[in-house]
């Protein structure tokens, strides 16, 4: 073979291999960081916001506007905002059930849970809770609605009629939870008690109670089943705490901004996005791995501490509420 043909089989295999790296590197970036594609302004809505639905197929999102008693209805395609469901007493935790067409909304000022069609946004129940309602969670496998309310108790609700069902007792308010439909449990922060409960999904009792596991004021939570972490963020202290979902060992911690509030896990990526009040959204990469990387931080807004992650178009929205003379907006990162 000639010196020529020998140069240029190298070359091209240099050239072959380049491409390969910077595809893999490019991979890599797109699987570590957010990318702000839309921001969507809500003229009008004013004070604190709590927590964010999305139905996916009809491009809207649903927004409990705490401080404005209302939920905001936006369409993201189109970036604009489409109705506004007034006077709900500062609505907390809401869901959106694509096979009812429905949104459920958590009263925190009444301890209701309401529900209204997705569509004409009409009120079509009313389930008094007592106290306040908060955090909700749905699991469609077992057809229940999770709902966190009063001095220390979550409502299990059915998901076709939206009758109480049973109570799981808490011993104090309870925060965020995770369910574990493959396991079969569900995990409840009580900052309160500085302790975390876990349940039996199927008994409805308790398995164990794990305290002052970092001695904090435990908020935010996800679960990440296929490897038993759970991922749980505190507010005294800010620290992002990975746990052994089975024995509440301390496996890992990570020092965070202040005000953690909303937590989600995308298994398809491998990632966790925690907002935080302070101003910024923590992204854990490569999360099933036996060590996890130091957090990559997006800055946001003061006091932006609500998030949702949506799987299906792969998009992280935040609420920025109202402050010092900015508009209130939902911003979509990809």
């Amino acid at each position: 073979m000639t010196v020529f043909k020998t140069t240029k089989i190298g070359l091209f295999v240099f050239l072959l291999n380049s491409f390969f790296l910077t595809s893999i590197v490019n991979a890599q970036e797109k699987s570590i960081g957010l990318t702000l594609a839309k921001t969507v302004p809500l003229p009008g809505v004013h004070g604190k916001f709590d927590h964010i639905a999305v139905d996916s197929k009809h491009n809207k999102l649903f927004l409990a506007a705490k401080g404005n008693n209302s939920v905001e209805v936006v369409d993201f395609a189109n970036e604009k905002m489409i109705y506004s469901i007034k006077n709900v007493a500062a609505p907390q935790g809401i869901l959106f059930i694509p096979k009812k067409n429905m949104i459920l909304v958590c009263g925190g000022g009444d301890g209701t849970l309401k529900g209204f069609d997705a569509t004409t946004y009409k009120e079509k129940f009313v389930l008094h809770l007592g106290g306040e309602a908060d955090n909700i969670r749905y699991s469609a496998i077992r057809n229940r609605v999770y709902v966190a309310f009063g001095d220390g108790a979550i409502a299990v609700i059915d998901a076709t009629t939206f009758k109480k069902l049973s109570i799981i007792p808490c011993t104090a308010h309870p925060e965020a939870f995770s369910l574990d439909s493959l396991n079969k449990k569900l995990w409840v922060n009580i900052p309160d008690k500085k302790t975390i409960k876990m349940f039996s999904l199927d008994s409805e009792k308790e398995l164990a109670t794990w305290k002052n596991v970092s001695d904090y004021d435990n908020y935010a939570m996800t679960i990440v089943e296929r490897c038993h972490k759970l991922i749980v963020a505190s507010r005294t202290n800010p620290t992002i705490s990975v746990l052994n979902s089975e024995t509440g060992e301390l496996m890992q911690s990570f020092k965070c901004d202040s005000d953690p509030d909303a937590m989600f896990y995308d298994e398809k990526t491998n990632r966790v996005f925690i907002s935080c009040g302070g101003g910024s959204i923590y992204i854990l990469n490569d999360i099933m791995n036996t060590t996890i990387k130091e957090p990559v931080i997006i800055p946001t807004r003061k006091k932006a501490r609500t998030c949702l992650w949506v799987s299906e178009i792969n998009s992280l929205f935040v609420a920025m509420p109202e402050i010092d003379g900015k508009v209130a907006e939902i911003t979509i990162y990809k």
